[in-house]
């Protein structure tokens, strides 16, 4: 009878500072994010069973001028209310709750996280039955804020979707910058093809004809397809967010990397051709001969040099010298 009673009482204070789905849910602002404070933090952050935990602690405040304290914070901050936003709206019946938590308006959470720095995000796994559970000592998944990915949703959205095994949507807005970037750079190469290249090019047919080749043997016989049966990423980046566009060694490649590496030999063998066929491209013009030999020569050796260094990259063991090039040109 004792220890009915004992548990009986501890049931009931656990009640008492526990919070429901129902209080929590008149809590959320209009995109569904919970604001965590001194006064309710206490009963918050003791979780609630089959829920997931998604906090975000920042930091909103400004100096005399208006300006943010934490640039970062505000940033993150559109972002994560985009992302939980999307999140809710597709999946409506998933068991997770979104907080925000100010640390002006919560210091308690400072104190018990020991907190140096913000902004944090963290995603807290599911209360089990029966569990000690709170914020400041159960282990959580931590989003690293990369000053690249922070106002990137996909990034953001990815990294929830994995913890929670569902595939979060994310619209992609028309970006205008890129847009301007690739209509220049692809109407500078028409350009040049076209007033340049075309003009002392003979047989336009047997030039389309190569290019065309080349364009199909490329991914023919790069090896993209076998990263594909493998499942291997075609673009795998660190953990600040940069693309990696070497694996670092010799066991397998990037989808990424096979498709640079083979550009790389399709470039010095296009050179090569260039340098051979170049004089009767030229048709008697001497300074466009001499000019047009110094560029490919110079270009040959940049390409060499590049890929040289990719292969010391994967094979830091190998000893590459004069001889070593050479061969590659021979080869």
């Amino acid at each position: 009878m004792r220890m009915h009673a004992i548990a009986l009482l501890i049931s009931l204070i656990v009640g008492v500072f526990s919070i429901t789905t129902e209080e929590l849910d008149r809590l959320k602002d209009e995109d569904g994010i919970i604001a965590v404070t001194d006064a309710n933090y206490a009963q918050i952050s003791k979780g609630l069973e089959d829920y997931y935990n998604v906090l975000f602690i920042t930091m909103r405040s400004t100096n005399d001028e208006g300006v943010a304290l934490c640039k970062i914070c505000l940033d993150f901050e559109d972002n994560y209310r985009n992302v939980v936003r999307l999140f809710q709206s597709q999946f409506p019946d998933k068991k997770v709750y979104f907080f925000s938590s100010d640390v002006q308006e919560t210091r308690q959470i400072v104190r018990d996280m020991d907190l140096k720095n913000v902004p944090h995000a963290v995603v807290y796994p599911p209360k089990k039955d029966g569990e000690v559970y709170s914020w400041a000592k159960t282990p959580f998944y931590k989003y690293e804020l990369v000053d690249k990915e922070v106002s990137n949703p996909l990034h953001f959205g990815s990294f929830l979707g994995k913890i929670m095994e569902v595939e979060i949507t994310i619209p992609q807005e028309f970006d205008v910058q890129e847009f301007l970037t690739y209509f220049v750079i692809c109407t500078a190469i028409f350009v040049v093809l076209k007033r340049v290249v075309l003009p002392i090019v003979g047989n336009k047919g047997l030039l389309f004809s190569i290019v065309l080749a080349f364009g199909i043997l490329l991914p023919s016989i790069a090896g993209f397809k076998f990263t594909q049966i493998n499942g291997i990423p075609f673009i795998a980046r660190d953990g600040k967010g940069n693309i990696m566009f070497f694996s670092g060694g010799t066991g397998w490649q990037f989808g990424i990397e096979v498709v640079t590496v083979s550009a790389m030999y399709v470039a010095m063998s296009i050179v090569v051709t260039l340098l051979v066929y170049w004089k009767k491209l030229c048709k008697g013009n001497d300074n466009a001969n001499v000019l047009g030999s110094l560029f490919c020569a110079c270009l040959m050796f940049f390409l060499v040099h590049t890929t040289l260094a990719a292969i010391r990259l994967n094979s830091p063991s190998i000893h590459l010298n004069s001889s070593a090039y050479m061969s590659l040109l021979n080869y």
